[in-house]
C-alpha cells in the first residue's frame, strides 16, 4: 500500500471516531435528568446513572444554589450534563445526575450518610420538584 492509501483510510478513520462521539454526545444530551416520585421512592435516571432511593431510607432533603460540585470519579461530563460519581469536600464520595442549564440542584442525604444530588431541566422545574419530593419524604412532613 503506498502513503496516498495509507493516510487516506487514516482520515476516514478519524472522521468515523469523530462522528462517532459528536451522536454519542447528542444522545448524552437528549437523555437529560430524569427524576420520578414513585408511590414509595425516588429514581433519578441519566446517561449511564440509575439511582433508586426509597422514602424511608432519606435523612434530610435541601434545595442548593450553585455548589461546587468536585470531581467526577467515574461517569460523564459533557457541555450539557454531569452524571456519575463524584467527590467534594461537603458530600465527599456521592452521585449525581445534574444538567447545567440549571443552577439549583436538589440534595438528599440519605440514611448512612451518602448523598444523591441532582436537578431538572431548569430552575424552576428543580424547585417544582423539591416541593413535590418534600411531601412524600416521611422525615419532612
Amino acid at each position: 500500500m503506498n502513503k496516498n492509501k495509507i493516510g487516506l483510510i487514516r482520515v476516514i478513520i478519524a472522521i468515523v471516531i469523530l462522528a462517532f462521539v459528536l451522536i454519542a454526545f447528542v444522545i448524552i444530551g437528549k437523555k437529560g435528568i430524569k427524576a420520578e416520585l414513585l408511590e414509595d421512592s425516588i429514581v433519578v435516571t441519566a446517561f449511564l446513572f440509575d439511582e433508586k432511593v426509597s422514602y424511608d431510607n432519606v435523612e434530610s432533603v435541601e434545595l442548593c444554589d450553585n455548589i461546587d460540585y468536585g470531581r467526577r470519579s467515574f461517569g460523564v461530563g459533557t457541555f450539557q450534563i454531569k452524571s456519575g460519581n463524584f467527590h467534594n469536600d461537603r458530600f465527599g464520595d456521592y452521585k449525581l445526575a445534574i444538567t447545567e442549564a440549571s443552577t439549583n440542584c436538589i440534595v438528599i442525604k440519605i440514611l448512612g450518610g451518602s448523598y444523591l444530588v441532582f436537578n431538572q431541566k431548569s430552575n424552576q422545574d428543580t424547585n417544582d420538584f423539591y416541593t413535590k419530593l418534600i411531601q412524600k419524604v416521611p422525615v419532612i412532613k
